[in-house]
């Protein structure tokens, strides 16, 4: 089943998540790229998620996993949606992130780590999301 995935200064995903996002979004559930320094979970009037955690929001179940290179990764799932947001390759060498249908990634490393470890399900570069399109 297909991620409904839209550009809008960062990636809305489902319609009520928001990654890398260059401002925050009141109404959706906004997922950092980046950690931040003390964990405020539901201490905001915006729903931010920007410290390594498992956290159960609107229904979605979201682990944040803070890899070495300081990035949040996320595994992501709500009924039949399940959903991995990664930016560090080696995270995808953990167990518990081999089940997801959807893979958003950022960068060429990450593609060849999914190709090594022959990871499957839907995969979408978002540094060139929706750059295919345009080409055509």
């Amino acid at each position: 089943m297909a991620v409904q995935l839209k550009f809008d200064w960062g990636f809305q995903i489902e319609n009520e998540l928001f990654f890398w996002y260059t401002y925050t979004h009141n109404s959706l559930i906004n997922l950092a790229s980046d950690l931040w320094e003390d964990m405020r979970y539901n201490e905001w009037e915006t729903t931010i998620i920007d410290y390594p955690w498992e956290y159960d929001i609107r229904g979605w179940t979201i682990k944040a996993i803070r890899w070495m290179n300081g990035k949040l990764n996320y595994l992501i799932q709500k009924e039949n949606k399940k959903i991995g947001i990664i930016q560090s390759p080696d995270v995808l060498e953990l167990q518990e992130v081999d089940w997801m249908d959807t893979w958003l990634y950022r960068g060429e490393a990450i593609e060849k780590k999914f190709d090594q470890l022959e990871i499957e399900g839907e995969k979408i570069n978002l540094e060139t999301f929706g750059q295919e399109s345009d080409a055509e």
